[in-house]
């Protein structure tokens, strides 16, 4: 998983490499909980504080999918994740997201 932090003038910059088996299953956990609303096509006023890449692999010796997430931090502590691919808008409760934020640094 790769992690794109937003700085102050709206680029996405510092990536994070998340590859051990306990980062990644806690951030599994995380997106496991999101409520998602299917064929949305959502637009944000501000740019997205983090941008998340999953590689995973379906099929050992094939290439691996890239599936790409939008995460806005919300002030009263939830996140909304936009996952353009599948026109997808999720909601995370705010114990998740504090799991979320743990795990990227962000705290």
């Amino acid at each position: 998983m790769d992690v794109y932090k937003v700085n102050a003038v709206e680029q996405y910059e510092e990536e994070v490499i998340i590859s051990d088996k306990s980062g990644v299953d806690v951030l599994s956990k995380a997106f496991e909980q999101i409520v998602w609303e299917q064929n949305v096509k959502a637009e944000m006023v501000r740019k997205a504080d983090i941008k998340v890449v999953l590689f995973m692999e379906v099929e050992e010796n094939m290439p691996e999918l890239l599936d790409g997430y939008f995460i806005w931090f919300n002030q009263n502590g939830t996140a909304t994740i936009i996952n353009r691919d599948a026109n997808s808008l999720g909601k995370l409760d705010e114990k998740n997201v504090q799991m979320l934020k743990s795990i990227l640094n962000l705290d």
